[in-house]
């Protein structure tokens, strides 16, 4: 028996079990977000991750259930679900928007060229991405095919979205520098820029959406890590940026979510005024009490930092934030994020840790 038809036996047994013993669930149901990043699960699985993003469907398919299953083992009150999809990470978009890319061992592939456009000549006349062969696509069409050819109906073959926003597209585009320096310089670029990036990612979406024979996503996230206190004042965003964010939200019905693992405080105001959004990101380098003020009644994805406040730090410290969170998010909508965790301790401290963090939110988590 292969290793693909020894996992997608275990799967299914465990899944059919789940069925007449289903898992307890946890007090804080789905509020409580568990984000382990592939770098770390690949050592909890002992899968290499070289192997996982190599470009094999069924790699990532025993990866992906693999990881399904490790965490109902280990996590009570996750279920499994017949579900999974190509994975060649974050750097989706800027391959498509032209930037070359290369594997990593031990860590996902990255964009690592030049940035393709450098002066407002290079964006004249610049054609859009073609969907089937732009940067990763022709890997993604591939992994995806191969997964459906695997699998057949008896699993839903999920397919990657465009994990980033107006302002990413651009840094992609020329640079962080050089899109930074041109909305105070050179803002006929920035407009530019920003508008091809727009332009490239709507169409994208639309495509994908052809593809799959789906509509529209209704509902979307912003993945905004650059809009950032340290890049540019609140008055910059709302009159540089904002007006993309909006259209992005409009491009999906009205409504989508808005992240930033940046330091969004000063910022909040001015984001706040730029929606409504179905959900605001409080990343761990931006303040609580802010958004607090600032999103009253929007549902908050509150974020532990990952290494200060949850696998490099004494327990207590996490108890405390943990509480405090609580405490202050206590009767309005808000999700605790458990996320962005990587090897800090060797895996099977980090395993405790983790499993820690889940019992006492189990515990202390009110009714």
């Amino acid at each position: 028996m292969s290793e693909l038809e020894q996992c997608l036996s275990e799967f299914e047994a465990e899944f059919q079990a789940q069925g007449t013993h289903p898992a307890r669930p946890s007090r804080f149901g789905g509020r409580l977000w568990l984000g382990i990043e592939r770098a770390l699960m690949s050592r909890f699985l002992e899968f290499d991750l070289g192997r996982y993003y190599g470009g094999e469907a069924a790699d990532q398919i025993v990866f992906q259930l693999r990881m399904q299953l490790f965490l109902r083992r280990h996590f009570p009150g996750n279920t499994l679900g017949r579900w999974v999809g190509p994975d060649l990470g974050v750097a989706l978009p800027a391959t498509v928007l032209g930037v070359p890319w290369s594997p990593r061992r031990d860590q996902e592939p990255w964009a690592s060229g030049s940035p393709p456009i450098r002066s407002a000549a290079d964006l004249a006349d610049r054609p859009m991405p073609d969907f089937r062969t732009a940067g990763m696509m022709p890997a993604v069409l591939r992994i995806h095919a191969d997964m459906k050819r695997i699998l057949g109906d008896s699993f839903t073959v999920g397919f990657p979205g465009w994990p980033r926003g107006p302002l990413g597209n651009a840094f992609y585009l020329a640079g962080c520098e050089r899109t930074l320096t041109s909305m105070v310089q050179d803002r006929p670029f920035f407009h530019a820029l920003m508008r091809y990036g727009m332009d490239a990612m709507e169409k994208w979406l639309a495509d994908r959406a052809g593809f799959l024979g789906e509509p529209l996503p209704t509902d979307a996230t912003i993945f905004n890590d650059e809009v950032s206190s340290e890049n540019f004042s609140a008055r910059t965003y709302e009159e540089m940026i904002a007006p993309y964010d909006d259209e992005f939200r409009r491009f999906h019905g009205g409504k989508a979510g808005f992240h930033s693992c940046g330091n969004t405080t000063a910022l909040m105001p001015a984001i706040a005024a730029a929606g409504p959004w179905s959900y605001m990101h409080v990343s761990a380098w931006s303040d609580l009490d802010r958004a607090l003020e600032c999103f009253p009644a929007t549902n908050l994805v509150v974020c532990l930092h990952p290494h200060r406040e949850v696998l490099g730090c004494p327990f207590q410290t996490t108890q405390r934030r943990i509480r405090e969170i609580l405490a202050k998010c206590q009767g309005r909508p808000f999700v605790l994020a458990v996320t962005e965790l990587l090897p800090v301790n060797g895996p099977a401290d980090d395993l405790q840790r983790i499993k820690d963090v889940w019992s006492f939110c189990e515990d202390v988590w009110p009714e």
